[in-house]
């Protein structure tokens, strides 16, 4: 709120990602929109509706700057079929709960499992991916991702991602199943 109000008061404008905030609701600064003029909030669809690929989601504003916004905006700035999928994804007013319910299910039972394999440091998620550092000598994120793509199994190497490195690499919370191959594979690769 500190930092908002001192661009406020410098007549920045404050733009906030909350692509993950579905996963942690709690913590949007949604609401704050209401009661700041130079507060901007993105919020993405494609994360827990299962639309990636798509370029969807919305944002939060308050209204003169959703207005200067709209003014500028360009005919065509969210494809056709993005704009069904989202209208549809939105008629099941269940779905979005049943899907953070299932991933905050499989992201503790992956933690839980994943936790246990030595050479291996899982750290705390709220979202639906869990950051992962490689500690067993002579192991990094490629080698794991050439190991297990072996097995059909893909992850991402953290290597790119400022102040990470090789030793990191990023899962995906998925399916029981699909969780439990994954589970196996780094076991396997880790006792290699």
């Amino acid at each position: 709120a500190e930092f908002v109000e001192e661009a406020a008061q410098r007549g920045t404008t404050v733009i906030i990602d909350e692509a993950f905030m579905d996963f942690q609701e709690d913590a949007s600064l949604k609401q704050e929109t209401l009661r700041r003029g130079n507060l901007v909030v993105l919020r993405s669809m494609t994360k827990c509706f299962a639309l990636a690929g798509l370029r969807l989601g919305f944002l939060v504003a308050p209204p003169p700057l959703v207005k200067r916004l709209q003014e500028a905006e360009e005919p065509w700035a969210v494809s056709a079929l993005a704009q069904i999928a989202g209208r549809e994804s939105l008629k099941d007013r269940n779905y979005l709960r049943r899907t953070l319910a299932l991933i905050a299910a499989e992201r503790q039972y992956l933690q839980e499992h994943l936790r246990q394999i030595s050479g291996l440091r899982v750290f705390p998620s709220a979202a639906n991916f869990l950051l992962m550092k490689l500690t067993q000598p002579g192991w990094d994120a490629p080698r794991l991702q050439r190991s297990l793509i072996r097995h059909a199994i893909l992850i991402r190497d953290c290597t790119s991602f400022p102040g990470l490195g090789g030793a990191y690499v990023r899962i995906a919370v998925r399916g029981r199943n699909e969780n439990s191959r994954l589970i196996r594979g780094i076991e396997e690769a880790l006792r290699a």
